[in-house]
């Protein structure tokens, strides 16, 4: 999956602001006397679909970790030795998957570098 960025109104200084899209793709247009020929800027996307997956993951690993440190701290005021504990555990059970994520992400940078260097 791909996405084109029309480049056709960049550098335009015939009054149209520029976020305004050109009807005809392939018009060409003058800047300071240089003609420029608007060329379609491919972007790929499916790259970018696993990091922002990972990124959720983490975001949502993080806020977890948080919730469970409140608890933590609320169980500390009534003085309660059983969900200090039961809170403990919740916020180390966090940590644990924070740890995970960060190997499983190493692990795919270097896979991605070994990969690299093979086509080399």
């Amino acid at each position: 999956m791909t996405t084109t960025i029309n480049t056709t109104s960049l550098g335009n200084n015939d009054g149209l602001s520029m976020g305004e899209d050109s009807s005809d793709a392939t018009e060409e247009t003058e800047f300071h006397g240089e003609k420029i020929h608007p060329q379609p800027v491919v972007v790929p996307m499916k790259s970018n679909m696993y990091v922002d997956k990972d990124i959720a993951e983490l975001f949502d690993t993080v806020s977890a970790l948080k919730l469970a440190y409140v608890q933590l701290q609320e169980a500390h005021i009534p003085y309660d030795p059983d969900n200090i504990v039961s809170a403990d555990e919740l916020v180390v059970a966090q940590l644990e998957a924070l740890c995970k994520s960060k190997k499983a992400f190493k692990e795919k940078q270097f896979s991605k570098t070994k990969l690299g260097s093979l086509k080399v």
